[in-house]
Parts: structure tokens; C-alpha cells; sequence
């Protein structure tokens, strides 16, 4: 056999190669291998078991429902700011949150307001002939 060919080829590999019997060659390859003993392989099984049947206990995800919907009024009283500030921060697409040395929120600047633009839209103008009278 050629020394390139058969460079890093298991023999029992080269065996299939040749045309040698296929029990022969597969307890080659079988002996060959590092096998897992019958603990691991049973450890591994239960484990698997187990993991399985303990994540289908565990509890599913479910969509909960707002409560309560907080209007601007309830978040100028919580955070002790004017309602104007609030509105116009949630109407902005920037803002600056302006805080005290102790975290707490001061005002809020809008630096960019939404603001809805007006369709400039081209109408095309089509003059229809007239029929003459007759």
C-alpha cells in the first residue's frame, strides 16, 4: 500500500477499503474505539430522563394582563414633576432626563418633538378637452 494513502487511516478503516468482510472490520473499529461502559451509558440515560421530565413540571409562561394603565398625571406625581414636562418628554423622540445629586428627576427637556409632517405631494393637473358646441 501506498504510504500516502494510507497515512492516518485506522487499519480497520484500510480493511473496508480493501474489500474485507464487514464483521471483520467492524469489531476492528469497535475494539479500537474508547468504548463507554454500561454505568456511563445508564447515567447518561436517567440523567437525560430526568432533565426532560423535571423541565416539562416547570411552570409555563403565561400572558398576565396590565392591571392598571398609569396616565400622565400618575407619573408627574411620582416622579414630583410637571405634567407638561411629562407630556411633552413622551411627545419627543429625544429627551433629557435632568436629575438631583440624589437621583431623583428634576424636569425633562424634549430636545426633538414629533412632529407630524405634511404630505407634499404633486397633483398632477389634467385638462380635459372641451367639445365645442354645435
Amino acid at each position: 500500500m501506498d504510504p500516502v494513502v494510507g497515512a492516518g487511516v485506522p487499519q480497520a478503516a484500510r480493511g473496508c477499503a480493501l474489500h474485507l468482510q464487514f464483521e471483520l472490520a467492524a469489531r476492528e473499529i469497535l475494539d479500537t474505539v474508547t468504548p463507554i461502559s454500561v454505568v456511563h451509558s445508564v447515567v447518561a440515560l436517567l440523567g437525560t430522563s430526568l432533565l426532560l421530565l423535571s423541565w416539562s413540571l416547570l411552570p409555563k409562561r403565561r400572558v398576565t394582563h396590565a392591571q392598571i394603565t398609569l396616565t400622565i398625571g400618575d407619573h408627574a406625581r411620582h416622579f414630583g414633576i410637571d405634567e407638561r414636562q411629562v407630556a411633552s418628554g413622551l411627545q419627543s423622540r429625544i429627551c433629557v432626563v435632568n436629575h438631583d445629586d440624589d437621583g431623583g428627576m428634576t424636569g425633562i427637556t424634549p430636545l426633538y418633538p414629533i412632529s407630524v409632517p405634511t404630505p407634499r405631494v404633486s397633483v398632477p393637473v389634467i385638462r380635459m378637452p372641451q367639445r365645442e358646441a354645435a
